[in-house]
Formats: C-alpha cells, structure tokens, sequence
C-alpha cells in the first residue's frame, strides 16, 4: 500500500474552513473526481461511499480514491437494465 502523507479530502476542506477551497484547486479536484469515476463506471465498478473521507490527496496533490468495501461490480445485464428505459 502506498503513502499518502497529506491526508483526506475532508482534512483538506477542514483545513479550508475559514477560506473557500481557491477556484482552480476546486476545478482540479473536480475533474479528476469525474475521471476517476468515469473509468470506474466503464470497469463496472460502483463505488457506493464516496465522500470526502475516502478519497486521499497524495504528495502530488492528486486523488486517490478508497475504501471499495461497499463497491459493487456489476454484471453485463445490470449495466443494460439501467439504459432499458
């Protein structure tokens, strides 16, 4: 397992408090969330807890994503159920 020394996005935002996040970290943040979940969801992989406290910031400020404790791989046909409608 790797180090990741600074800590969870809820520490980071904590941090944050008494100032917003500045604009360009938001946006960093944000689309590296969309991109992890993205390819997560073309592995047919949900997540089902995402929140601040399991995504990590690495020594690179970069997202990790984790605790898949709760995640669930879907099958081929659940994926289809979803689009049916």
């Amino acid at each position: 397992m790797e180090h990741v020394p600074n800590g969870s996005l809820s520490s980071l935002l904590k941090q944050q408090n008494k100032e917003r996040l500045p604009s360009e970290l938001a946006k960093f943040y944000t689309a590296w969330l969309v991109l992890a979940l993205e390819y997560l969801h073309k592995q047919q992989i949900i997540h089902r807890d995402l929140k601040p406290q399991n995504i990590l910031v690495d020594t690179d400020f970069y997202l990790k994503i984790i605790d898949f404790g709760d995640s669930k791989l879907m099958t081929e046909e659940e994926v289809q159920a979803q689009f049916k409608d």
